[in-house]
């Protein structure tokens, strides 16, 4: 059951707030019923500000699961830390939202992106704002003929060299997109600035 009781729309499974050391262990959120509700009103599994949380899976396909939601795992703020390993998103409009977070860690994870419109497409992985980050050896999968979805959007400034590794885009229509200044702007010390390395784009 929802943890919002009385609204219209569904909105957090779980929320979280200037806490730390929370663990999602194997854990399963899903809108069962959602194509009763409009994309951007199908609830939030893990909505957390402030707050340093680990959401962990295993090997085994959807052990750790967020499927057909508005935003898989959204988090913000940068005191505490948030990590995602070896979870499977499924048919969400965002799988996961990091805003002005540092270091959080995105590994070895699965998004699967349904089609939609821009300027606001579905997408994997959502990192605005944030940096220091691990994001390395996810798999990134729309569908064949898709116009409208994205694997990771890099949004607003990070004035500092940030870099991601190993990961696939499939079937996608933008696999990876950066919008804004990513590199360091002070003369003589300027950053390297965003690092895009060894990913493999199919289809």
């Amino acid at each position: 059951a929802w943890t919002d009781l009385g609204t219209n729309n569904p909105l957090h499974h779980a929320r979280l707030q200037s806490v730390k050391g929370i663990k999602f262990n194997q854990c399963k959120f899903r809108n069962d019923a959602h194509t009763q509700f409009p994309p951007l009103n199908r609830g939030w599994g893990i909505f957390g500000t402030m707050a340093g949380f680990d959401v962990l899976g295993t090997s085994t396909p959807d052990a750790s699961l967020f499927q057909n939601l508005s935003t898989g795992v959204a988090s913000g703020g940068f005191i505490n830390k948030t990590n995602i390993r070896q979870t499977w998103f499924r048919g969400n409009r965002v799988g996961a939202h990091l805003q002005a977070l540092v270091a959080p860690e995105v590994s070895r994870s699965h998004f699967f992106m349904p089609d939609g419109l821009w300027p606001n497409p579905p997408t994997g992985l959502l990192l605005q704002q944030s940096t220091g980050y691990l994001v390395e050896e996810n798999n990134f999968t729309g569908m064949p003929g898709t116009y409208g979805n994205v694997g990771i959007y890099w949004k607003g400034d990070v004035l500092a060299g940030n870099r991601i590794y190993n990961n696939t885009f499939n079937q996608l229509f933008v696999g990876t997109y950066v919008k804004d200044r990513h590199k360091g702007n002070t003369p003589s010390t300027e950053e390297l600035g965003l690092q895009i390395l060894c990913g493999d784009y199919t289809g």
